[in-house]
């Protein structure tokens, strides 16, 4: 018998359900991680609203991830690691975790390509995203991920606080690159 989880998930436009689905298998290779938190971000308004614009449309998967409608929802999450693959040495048992929700060639089993070399992998051709074009999502129990999607929590920190990583990292990047510095008038 299957380990059943509880995951709000996406079928079409202004159509989400809290559902029970089987748990995703923890191979060798991947961790498994109770969701403490995960935020709603604008995205997954959109997708509510106006979607389906990153699942694949009715009756069609994803080229990359096999994933088709439905989806479960949310790509800003902490939480704690349950499980870990056997290859795994990285992380730990009751690790704390914020998890990166990009998706790229390593998770296709394909060589990085050079734009994923060059440190740019949501620019990738074979970008996913869990929570939205993959397996898996944070508006759920749990989730299994690769070890690289997994980003230590430090001490002190708390897993809501952590599950902001993946809105402050996009708004962190997007003034990086901007050319804004302290004090300059906008």
């Amino acid at each position: 018998m299957s380990l059943l989880i509880q995951a709000l998930r996406y079928h079409g436009q202004q159509d989400v359900r809290v559902e029970y689905v089987e748990a995703q298998p923890c191979r060798k290779d991947d961790v498994r991680v109770k969701i403490a938190y995960c935020g709603i971000c604008g995205s997954d308004v959109h997708e509510y609203l106006g979607g389906p614009i990153f699942p694949p449309p009715p009756g069609q998967k994803n080229p990359h991830t096999g994933v088709q409608l439905p989806v479960i929802m949310g790509h800003e999450m902490s939480g704690t690691i349950v499980e870990v693959g056997s290859s795994i040495t990285e992380f730990k048992i009751g690790q704390n975790v914020a998890i990166n929700p990009s998706m790229d060639d390593r998770h296709h089993g394909n060589v990085e390509c050079s734009i994923c070399q060059s440190g740019r992998p949501h620019l990738c051709k074979s970008w996913a995203c869990y929570g939205l074009s993959a397996h898996g999502g944070g508006l759920a129990d749990e989730i299994v991920v690769k070890p690289f999607n997994c980003i230590p929590v430090p001490e002190g920190v708390s897993l809501k606080v952590a599950a902001l990583a993946e809105p402050l990292a996009v708004a962190s990047r997007l003034i990086r690159i901007s050319g804004f510095y302290p004090g300059h008038d906008v």
